[in-house]
C-alpha cells in the first residue's frame, strides 16, 4: 500500500483521526465491503477483534477521565519534558490509536495500478483519507442493511460502538487542551498552580532542604532549563504562564529550591523559619516576639519547670506549621524562647508536644480557643496601635 500513517503534528492527528471517525456510517461500510471480499467467518472473526478493542478502549476511557481531572490542576507533570501535551493525551489513547489505524488499514484498497496513482497524487495519503470507510465519494448499497448476513450487521455494530467511544475520548482530549490553553493565558492562576506547587514541594523536601548545598550543579541554568527560563522574566507572575506544563516536576522542584536559597540570602529570615511560616518577614518577625514573650500566655495557675507542651501544641496549629517538620518546630521554638533573658520555664520535647495534636485539634474543652483568642488580644492588637519597631 501506498499510504503513510505517521503522525507528525498531534493536534492535527487528533483532529485528522475524528474527521475521519465522524464519517463512519452504515453506506460507507457497506460500500467498503463491496471491495474487499470477505467471507462471512472473516466478518465474524473481524467482528470479535473489534469487540476486543471496544473493551480496552473503554478501560482506557476510564482512565483518560480520571487523568483529566488532574491534569490542569498540576503546575508541572512528570512528561512534559519530552511531549506536548497534545502527545501526552494521544498517548493515554495509545491502544485506542494504533487499533483505529488497523481498523481503517482493513478497509483500503489493494495496492494495484489506481492505487498507485492515488497514492503519488496524494503525496502519500493517510490511511484515514484512504479508507473506503472514510470515502468522501461513495456508491450506495444496492441492498438493505438488514438483508445483510448477521456477521456484517455484527461487525458494523462492534465498529460503531468502538468508534463512538473514540469520539468521546477525542472531544475529552481536545476539552483539556483547550482549558490548557485557557490557563495558560490567565497569569494569576498560572501563579497560583505554582504556588500550589511550590508549597507541595516545600512540605515534601522540608526534612532535607537544609542539606542541599547553594552551588549544586543541579541547580545551575546550564543543568536545568526551567531555572534558565525563569530567570528571564522579573517575577513568578510573569513566568508561570511560560512555565506551565512546560517543564518537568523535577525541573521545577529544582527552580523552587533554588529559590528558597536565593531568597535566604539579603534577608533577615533563616531557612527553617521560611519553611515554618513562609516568606512574609513581617508574619515571621511577629511570630518570633511572640515565641520570646511566650510566658505571658501561659496562665498564673501553671507552676511546672518545662513549657507546657500543650500550649505549644496549640502555637503550632494557630500558625499552622507543616506536619513534616513539627519536630523540627520544636527545636526551633526552644532555640528563639531561651534567646530571650526574661524566660521562666526550660525547654520541652517533641514527644510531649505531639503528645497533645488530638486534644488540640479536637478542642473539646475549648482551650484552643480560648487560647487563640489570648494571642490576638495581646500580640495582633497591639500590632495595630504600636509602631512595628517595638518588635
Amino acid at each position: 500500500m501506498y499510504y503513510s500513517s505517521t503522525i507528525y503534528d498531534p493536534t492535527q492527528g487528533m483532529e485528522q483521526i475524528f474527521n475521519a471517525v465522524s464519517k463512519f456510517n452504515i453506506d460507507r461500510f457497506l460500500y467498503a465491503l463491496q471491495y474487499k471480499n470477505w467471507d462471512e467467518r472473516s466478518l465474524e472473526l473481524m467482528g470479535n477483534e473489534v469487540a476486543t478493542y471496544r473493551r480496552k478502549l473503554e478501560t482506557e476511557y476510564d482512565r483518560l477521565v480520571e487523568f483529566s481531572k488532574v491534569f490542569n490542576k498540576e503546575f508541572a507533570t512528570m512528561n512534559n519534558k519530552c511531549f506536548s501535551s497534545a502527545l501526552i493525551m494521544l498517548r493515554k489513547l495509545r491502544s485506542g490509536i494504533s487499533e483505529t489505524k488497523r481498523i481503517f488499514t482493513k478497509f483500503c484498497p489493494r495496492a494495484r495500478k489506481e492505487s498507485l496513482i492515488y497514492a503519488i497524487a496524494n503525496k502519500p495519503a493517510s490511511v484515514y483519507n484512504y479508507a473506503y470507510i472514510s470515502a468522501d465519494t461513495y456508491q450506495l448499497p444496492l441492498f438493505k442493511f438488514e438483508e445483510y448476513p448477521a456477521c456484517v450487521s455484527g461487525l458494523y455494530n462492534e465498529m460503531e460502538k468502538f468508534f463512538l467511544i473514540l469520539i468521546r475520548c477525542i472531544q475529552l482530549c481536545k476539552q483539556v487542551l483547550d482549558d490548557e490553553t485557557r490557563i495558560k493565558n490567565d497569569n494569576k492562576y498560572c501563579k497560583y498552580l505554582f504556588d500550589e506547587f511550590k508549597n507541595t514541594v516545600l512540605r515534601d523536601i522540608a526534612d532535607i532542604i537544609m542539606m542541599i548545598p547553594h552551588d549544586s550543579e543541579y541547580l545551575s541554568e546550564v543543568k536545568n532549563p526551567a531555572i534558565a527560563s525563569r530567570n528571564h522574566y522579573e517575577n513568578d507572575e510573569a513566568w508561570a504562564p511560560v512555565g506551565f506544563h512546560n517543564y518537568t516536576k523535577t525541573e521545577v522542584k529544582q527552580l523552587i529550591i533554588k529559590q528558597v536559597l536565593d531568597e535566604e540570602e539579603g534577608c533577615d529570615l533563616t531557612r527553617m523559619e521560611k519553611l515554618l511560616f513562609g516568606n512574609d518577614e513581617q508574619k515571621v518577625h511577629k511570630y518570633r516576639h511572640i515565641i520570646k514573650n511566650f510566658d505571658e500566655l501561659i496562665l498564673d495557675s501553671y507552676h511546672r519547670k518545662n513549657l507546657p507542651a500543650k500550649y505549644i501544641q496549640m502555637f503550632f496549629q494557630f500558625v499552622g506549621i507543616p506536619f513534616k517538620l513539627e519536630s523540627e518546630a520544636v527545636n526551633y521554638f526552644n532555640e528563639i524562647y531561651l534567646s530571650s533573658p526574661e524566660h521562666k520555664f526550660t525547654t520541652v520535647t517533641y514527644q510531649a508536644v505531639n503528645g497533645y495534636k488530638k486534644v488540640v485539634l479536637e478542642d473539646r474543652d475549648g482551650e484552643f480557643a480560648a487560647f487563640t483568642n489570648r494571642v490576638k488580644k495581646r500580640f495582633f492588637t497591639v500590632v495595630t496601635l504600636q509602631n512595628a519597631s517595638n518588635f
